[in-house]
């Protein structure tokens, strides 16, 4: 679609339609909006006009969404998230007046070698900056995007597009045996690795494969 066909829209109307989608209740969402019931159910009727679909339909006495809102919530999600990014990360910001707290999803691994460091840098360059540390999701997509996180440290993967990635470190995996053992009288290789037996440590308690696998 060419851009200039934006022009027949009201794009104003898509943080509507996103809170609409999420609360499926005209009344809660337009608290949320901050307008009248009246506002937004007149804002419902402009989406309905020009999407040429119902949008919210009442069906066992609730408001659900059509199969084409259905199918539109989750990228419209991810569009409004990266416009946010775009408008409001630009601003200049000054970390010695910042008054904020970052929610921070990390393993325990990390831990150790960034967190003395980043709170000793808070504490002269963003006194007034906290982080909440959490446990790292095994999907971390959803947790940044719906802002439940604002900040992961983690080995990288592929995620929604819209999520910026920073190198922090480079690691690599090692083994350690005792002196003499009887199964390795010469180095290991990956044959000799894979007959042994193994222990995964699955902090979510999901976890099937890991960085090793």
């Amino acid at each position: 679609m060419g851009i200039y066909r934006f022009k027949d829209y009201d794009l104003n109307l898509l943080v509507t339609l996103h809170v609409l989608l999420e609360e499926r209740n005209v009344t809660r969402a337009a608290k949320r909006l901050g307008v009248t019931q009246s506002a937004a159910s007149r804002s419902l009727a402009r989406l309905r006009e020009q999407l040429g679909d119902e949008i919210l339909v009442r069906a066992r006495g609730q408001m659900v969404p059509t199969p084409r809102a259905e199918a539109m919530e989750a990228p419209l999600k991810r569009v409004l998230h990266e416009i946010g990014v775009m408008l409001f990360t630009l601003e200049e910001i000054d970390p010695a007046t910042l008054e904020r707290s970052f929610r921070l999803g990390m393993s325990d691994y990390p831990m150790v070698p960034v967190l003395p460091a980043l709170v000793e840098r808070l504490a002269q360059e963003a006194p007034h900056v906290r982080f909440d540390v959490r446990p790292l999701p095994s999907d971390i997509d959803a947790p940044l995007v719906e802002g439940e996180l604002d900040l992961v440290v983690c080995p990288r993967q592929p995620s929604t597009v819209g999520i910026v990635w920073s190198l922090l470190a480079r690691d690599r995996f090692v083994t350690v045996c005792r002196a003499g053992h009887p199964r390795l009288e010469h180095a290991m290789d990956l044959e000799a690795y894979l007959r042994e037996r193994h222990l995964m440590v699955a902090p979510d308690g999901e976890t099937r494969v890991g960085p090793v696998d």
